[in-house]
This record gives C-alpha cells, structure tokens and sequence, in this order.
C-alpha cells in the first residue's frame, strides 16, 4: 500500500504542473473579416530535487540444497546437488529525481487574425485556432475542405512590462480554393530526350516542382540531383512542361538513371489546415539508360 501511495504522489506531481495552454478560436464565414484575440497566461520550466523514499526490494535468498538422482535399475544410478533460492521481498528506501515547476513569469498575448478569401466563393465555415502554451503562440485551422487555409504572414513582437511577458501578433490567412489546385497536380507522359525531361501538366499557381536523379551503379547508386526547382526553371508550353538538365547544371552521360519528378502544393506560407487533405503531390517515376 506505501509503495501504490508513493507511485500515485509521483504521477500527480508529473501532470499538476507545467505552463499554461489556452486556446482559442475564430469562426470564419465570410461575415467578418477579422477578429481580436487575448490570452493570460504563465511561463513556467521544469526543475528537479532529490527525495528519499520507502519502496520494495527484492533479493535472491538462499534455501538449501536439493538432491536430484537419475538411473536406476539396470543402470547406474547418479545423485547431484542443487542450491535451492527464494524470492524474498523486504522494505528499502530508493533515492528519486523528482519534477516541480518553477514560475519564470506572466504572459498576455493580443492576436489579431485577418482572413482574406482570394476566391470570392462562399465558405460554409472555416475555424482558425490561436493556442497559447507558456510564452509560444502556435495556429492551426479545421474547415471545410473546400478551401487551403494558408497562413500568408505571422509577425510575433514580444515585451516586458515588469514581469509580464507582453505578446503582439498578427495572423493574416489567405483562403485558396482547394480542388482545382489538387486536379493541377497531375503528371502525365513523363519522357526523356537528350538533355530535357518532358511531361504534360496543368500550369497553375501555387503548385512546385521536385527533380531526383539518381544514377544507378553495381556499388551504390549515385545522387546526382535532387531539389526543389524554381519556376524559372520549368518551361511551360500549353500543357506541357520542359525541363533543361544542362540548365540544372548536370548531364546524363552514359550510364542508367532513375528519374523521379514530384509535383506539389506549395504556398510562401504554412497551410494550416494541411492535415485535412491527402495527396498534396503527386510523383512519377522513370527509368532511363543513355548508351
């Protein structure tokens, strides 16, 4: 029973302390374009004392010796000795780092979120979320899939006014219709002719370009490129996309490549919403042997 007591006062003293965490949230449909957010808080950081405490030991006790005989009968018959132990429990007591926070000070944070709907098209709802955890202000959002709710500016001043930690920010997000955006991500006919790779695509804002050439060999296969490209780095001709290795600043000379192009979702800022949508990219893979 001293030992369960002892194990429950440590789990309360792991979870009864830590800074504060407060968040909260904007309900965007298109009635209002901004809203001003506050938040009280404390820092605090985690700092350790010694403590000893009653607990229970286990040893190995001896219990004498035990005869184990074979054979018999027609055959010889051996006896050997065995050492015979017991588990044996017994009161001790064990040292432990023990957890406790300290309060280092107060946090007030105002937060102002902008929305911009880029679209023009009605939004069912989109809920951004401002949490504060101590002094750290973090965003996310939750809506409703029909838009990329992206975070197109974060400016974050921060203060102290005697011992209280003044926090000033600006959250500006930008809504960007969803689906078309996910349909230009298609990546067709994927060829090589001489130094270009060629592909058919859709030309649209928003959406990058990942090469990686590898170059395959008995040993270990060989990097020879693998980044993001820019936008002038890619030419667009219609529907279809051209790429210059020689302007990458690599070749293929003779040898067996496996070339893997990744076209993606990509905005200046974060998408707060990321986690509600599957298949932000998509890749194609080609294997090219020049002789």
């Amino acid at each position: 029973m001293k030992m369960l007591i002892g194990l429950l006062s440590l789990a309360a003293s792991l979870t009864a302390f830590g800074s504060s965490v407060e968040t909260k949230t904007f309900f965007y449909d298109g009635t209002r374009q901004s809203v001003e957010l506050l938040f009280q808080g404390e820092k605090t950081h985690t700092e350790y004392r010694l403590e000893r405490r009653q607990t229970i030991c286990y040893r190995e006790q001896y219990m004498g010796n035990r005869t184990v005989c074979t054979g018999g009968g027609s055959s010889p018959r051996y006896c050997t000795s065995h050492p015979v132990y017991q588990t044996v429990a017994y009161p001790c007591s064990e040292t432990v780092s023990v957890p406790y926070e300290v309060h280092d000070y107060y946090v007030d944070a105002r937060v102002i979120v902008d929305v911009t709907n880029l679209t023009g098209l009605a939004t069912p709802g989109e809920t951004i979320k401002v949490t504060l955890e101590g002094d750290y202000l973090s965003f996310s959002a939750l809506g409703s899939k029909k838009f990329f709710v992206t975070a197109k500016k974060k400016d974050v001043e921060t203060g102290f006014n005697g011992q209280v930690k003044m926090i000033d920010a600006l959250l500006a997000v930008e809504l960007q219709e969803a689906a078309p955006l996910i349909s230009a991500l298609k990546m067709d006919d994927l060829s090589v002719n001489g130094n270009f790779l060629k592909f058919s695509t859709n030309k649209m804002n928003n959406i990058g370009l990942n090469l990686k050439v590898e170059r395959k060999k008995l040993f270990g296969d060989e990097m020879v490129f693998d980044r993001d490209l820019t936008e002038e780095e890619v030419q667009i001709n219609g529907d279809e996309a051209e790429v210059n290795f020689l302007r990458l600043g690599f070749e293929l000379s003779k040898g067996k490549y496996e070339i893997t192009a990744t076209s993606m979702v990509k905005f200046d800022g974060d998408i707060l919403n990321k986690d509600q949508f599957s298949g932000l990219s998509t890749s194609k893979k080609l294997v090219y042997r020049v002789k």
